[in-house]
């Protein structure tokens, strides 16, 4: 047993390496992956710095998918043709905080911030997840709403844990964050933004960051 699954099984608390992360300017900044995942199942976890609020989008798609920080408290998620707005424990700017989001077979989609759940919300929906865009969403060939601030560890995954509240507790960690990896050891993407050639360091392909400057990636 690894000394990260022994934290987990008895509860201690350590602090994970970020390493880097990847800073976005609010105007054009976006990462483009090579895969969709195309099923009802799924997993969304990130960290996020933001400079500001409103209509930032965090991850989406090339189209009209979402997740989107509105305000302090407000996020507007959209999985397919409709959207839905989570109420959330208070997000401070200029600070690290850790998203989640699942939905199981049942099509119930799940959010928690800082490992807490969202107290509503409540999209039900089946349709397949098609996220491919960090940093902003595509409707037709304009992009739109981009991500000002720093992203890290994103994940993305065709699989739901049957424990949510527990896995967004693990990756959280109390603040200290988690290798995403070792709770989610099934993850079929996984952007670190440590500044290796596919942004990753462990699987899900390649990863085109466009209208970056020449060294985007910041500590995390």
């Amino acid at each position: 047993m690894s000394s990260s699954q022994k934290r987990y099984l008895y509860g201690r608390q350590t602090s994970y390496n970020f390493g880097k992360a990847l800073q976005f300017d609010g105007v054009d900044d976006y990462c483009l992956t090579n895969k969709t995942i195309s099923h009802t199942d799924f997993t969304v976890s990130l960290w996020f710095n933001s400079i500001e609020y409103g209509n930032i989008t965090l991850i989406g798609s090339t189209n009209i998918r979402f997740v989107k920080l509105m305000s302090d408290t407000l996020f507007q998620i959209r999985v397919s043709a409709s959207s839905q707005t989570f109420i959330v424990p208070p997000v401070s700017l200029n600070q690290w905080h850790h998203f989640y989001m699942m939905r199981g077979s049942d099509g119930n989609v799940r959010v928690f911030v800082d490992g807490v759940e969202s107290s509503t919300g409540g999209i039900n929906d089946t349709s397949p997840l098609d996220y491919n865009v960090i940093g902003g969403f595509f409707i037709g060939a304009n992009l739109f709403q981009t991500y000002k601030g720093k992203l890290d560890d994103v994940l993305i995954t065709n699989t739901a844990s049957l424990t949510p509240q527990t896995q967004a507790t693990a990756l959280y960690n109390g603040g200290l964050g988690a290798d995403p990896l070792t709770v989610i050891p099934t993850a079929k993407q996984l952007y670190r933004f440590n500044g290796n050639g596919n942004n990753d360091g462990s699987l899900g392909g390649a990863l085109t960051l466009n209208n970056f400057i020449a060294d985007p990636y910041v500590n995390h």
